[in-house]
């Protein structure tokens, strides 16, 4: 099977003690893990090559900002990397843009393509902080459960040590490789203590969220109390950190309607309308020249502006405070890589590298479109060849030609094959997406659901226990409520039934039908909170059935806590993410469809008068004498008129861009930059979205183009 990942060596621990050369089959596993985990990106590996050519150093201020920010963001470089990436790379770009400025542009492009190094300069300056800023939202979102679950474990065993690691066994991201590094090297000594490793990574977390910093202070100082007083701290610093996470989300939540209306009017309303009156306007333009051309519109629309809404997204998402992260897949088995594309053929598998086949399959898709955009330039070619530069033989074969392309058949069937462009690059993108994203996605909706349903299974095997029941009976109690509530689909009854399985036909004690190597029922179902709440219940059982009801009663009384915030913050976010959803999936589409049908269909009724004049014209024989008509006919300038097909080219592409962006800015509103949601929410806008502006387009063409000139 295709492997796409490198393994390496992470340089983040270098700088380990003198006895990381003894080294457990587990630490080995788990600098495998990061070492994957840390694979360098781009940014970082063109980093690592402009440095060993030059090393350039900023002022102080900047150099520190750059190296907090670089530490934060986890990115293995240096701000004398970022220095020599910027002073090559705009070297390199000022080599080629100097002789195309003066022997090749002239007026406003002269001065118009300096532009791209003055954005690539601010890319780079400004991607360690945004990148910085990424991970602090991930922490944060991260944040709440690392509270909660070190909360509950502390709550049940007063011991610090084993609390954070039952919080890093719950999450993935930048919290849990702190957490996971933290332990291993107190395993090795770097720290006295747990205490003094959090007192040092403290330092770090207070740059991104001092609520969790002040949370995990109330857990430290807890230990020092005894009975109630210990509970009072542990709820505090639940209840701290949960209480500010809803107030930085309200106050975020309201102070995104100013920017959602400045993305529609900048995205999508003046933009798409805008096009709507750029064949009228040339068609209307007196002289020969063509002033509107159409490449400046393409890259204006399809580079120019969806820079311009990245930007003003990401910025409005870098102030997202932190809210509740989704379930950690790293307990999952067999998780399928993300650059590979598993298909099942009969009863084997294939596996196709993932990029690779997207692209593949997008090609074959444009193929038509591609000819008849080649077709088109050999047109333009053959003219400028019939006429050997000719200006006035060009522009009457070019009007001639503008003519034919919107003649109700040929503009159909030209828009038609242009559409298999837009279609390739969606169905690309669907099928990257999709196949990186959706096993994962099933996989989490299924552990959502198990941690969703645990309440209830908890519940009444906490009720039968306190009335004396054996814990292998109140099995029994549990699949009749589950029965009982309609629920027998759950993962949940699953999960118990396989349970009361392994200790009927197999004679399972209840500890090894749950974790026994083999066979446990635990195996099958991949929730680490479900796996170490039965770890707690099987813990228990030597001390009592009291010790077991008590220790369930604590679970969920913290799953029910955490579940009313989140579903408070939720709420908050769900009519913003819905409103983006609804431009990316319907609006935006609509207006894209409406444009292009609008714009051919207008230039087709003004060629359309345009011919009925003449004609009237000559029947009533004044053809020679001048006048009103013969005026008005030169208003219609055929000359400058942009091709529909190129017209629909721009507006296609600038819809895919904008339902990409706005896919991400609704997904990083309601869940941070979560790649899976992010993903599965791009391919089924991507799937609507396309799919109604193809079916406006060709429609609104193949109905009321023959409709008008059968006139």
């Amino acid at each position: 099977m295709y492997n796409p990942f490198k393994k390496k060596e992470n340089p983040m621990y270098n700088n380990m003690s003198s006895t990381s050369y003894i080294q457990s089959a587990d630490y080995k596993r788990y600098r495998k893990d990061e070492g994957l985990r840390k694979e360098s990106g781009i940014f970082e590996k063109m980093c690592f090559f402009c440095g060993k050519i030059i090393q350039l150093k900023f002022g102080k201020k900047m150099q520190a900002n750059l190296e907090r920010d670089i530490r934060i963001g986890r990115l293995s470089i240096k701000p004398e990397d970022v220095g020599a990436l910027l002073i090559i790379t705009l070297g390199m770009m000022a080599l080629v843009l100097i002789p195309l400025s003066i022997f090749y542009f002239d007026g406003s492009m002269r001065f118009g393509i300096w532009v791209f190094p003055l954005a690539w300069a601010y890319y780079i300056f400004t991607y360690p902080s945004f990148r910085a800023q990424v991970v602090k939202i991930q922490a944060s979102d991260e944040s709440l459960k690392v509270i909660l679950y070190m909360a509950m474990y502390l709550e049940l065993n007063p011991n610090l040590e084993n609390a954070v690691r039952f919080a890093a066994e719950h999450i993935e991201g930048p919290l849990e490789q702190d957490l996971s590094k933290l332990l291993w090297d107190l395993e090795f000594g770097v720290y006295r203590d747990v205490r003094q490793a959090l007192g040092n990574y403290m330092q770090l977390w207070l740059d991104w969220n001092v609520e969790f910093v002040k949370s995990l202070e109330l857990l430290i100082d807890s230990l020092s109390r005894a009975g109630d007083e210990r509970i009072k701290f542990l709820e505090k610093a639940l209840t701290y950190i949960l209480d500010n996470s809803y107030a930085n989300m309200r106050d975020y939540s309201r102070a995104l309607e100013n920017p959602i209306k400045l993305i529609q009017a900048m995205g999508i309303l003046l933009p798409l309308m805008g096009l709507i009156m750029f064949p009228m306007v040339s068609i209307f333009l007196s002289g020969d020249s063509q002033v509107i051309d159409p490449m400046f519109i393409g890259v204006g629309y399809t580079i120019v502006l969806p820079l311009i809404l990245s930007f003003v997204m990401r910025r409005i998402l870098m102030r997202r405070p932190g809210a509740f992260a989704f379930p950690s897949l790293k307990n999952v088995r067999n998780l399928p890589p993300d650059n590979v594309l598993p298909l099942k053929l009969g009863k084997k598998y294939i596996y196709l590298h993932l990029k690779t086949t997207a692209v593949v399959v997008a090609l074959i898709f444009m193929i038509p479109g591609l000819m008849q955009l080649y077709a088109y330039n050999t047109h333009v070619s053959y003219i400028n060849k019939v006429c050997h530069g000719e200006e006035f033989c060009f522009r009457d074969h070019w009007k001639t030609f503008m003519e034919d392309q919107y003649e109700p058949d040929i503009v159909f069937s030209n828009m038609l094959q242009v559409m298999t462009i837009i279609w390739g690059a969606a169905l690309g993108i669907i099928i990257f997406c999709y196949g990186r994203s959706a096993k994962k996605q099933k996989l989490r909706s299924e552990i959502t659901e198990i941690e969703r349903d645990l309440f209830i299974g908890l519940t009444e095997l906490e009720n039968s226990l306190s009335r004396g029941t054996p814990i292998e009976r109140s099995i029994y109690h549990v699949l009749g409520e589950y029965e009982r509530m309609r629920m027998k689909e759950s993962p949940l009854f699953r999960f118990f039934m396989d349970l009361l399985n392994n200790m009927q036909k197999i004679g399972d004690t209840f500890p090894n039908a749950i974790f026994d190597k083999n066979h446990g029922s635990i195996l099958k179902f991949p929730s680490i909170l479900l796996r170490n709440v039965m770890k707690m219940i099987v813990d228990a059982i030597p001390r009592g059935s009291q010790v077991i009801t008590r220790n369930i009663s604590i679970i969920t009384r913290y799953i029910v806590n955490t579940r009313k915030v989140e579903e408070l913050i939720k709420d908050l976010l769900e009519q913003v993410a819905s409103t983006m959803k609804m431009q990316a999936s319907f609006i935006a589409p609509l207006i894209s469809a409406v444009c292009v049908a609008m714009a051919a269909l207008i230039v087709q009724i003004l060629q359309r008068i345009a011919e009925k004049m003449e004609e009237i014209e000559q029947s009533i024989g004044t053809g020679t004498t001048g006048g009103g008509m013969s005026e008005t006919l030169d208003m219609v300038n055929m000359r400058n008129v942009m091709p529909p097909t190129m017209l629909l080219l721009i507006v296609g592409v600038y819809l895919i861009e904008l339902i990409v962006l706005l896919s991400y800015f609704a997904n990083g509103i309601e869940h941070g930059f979560d790649q899976i949601n992010r993903d599965m929410l791009t391919v089924k806008s991507m799937i609507t979205g396309i799919g109604l502006f193809s079916g406006i387009v060709l429609i609104a063409l193949g109905m009321f183009g023959p409709f008008m000139y059968g006139i």
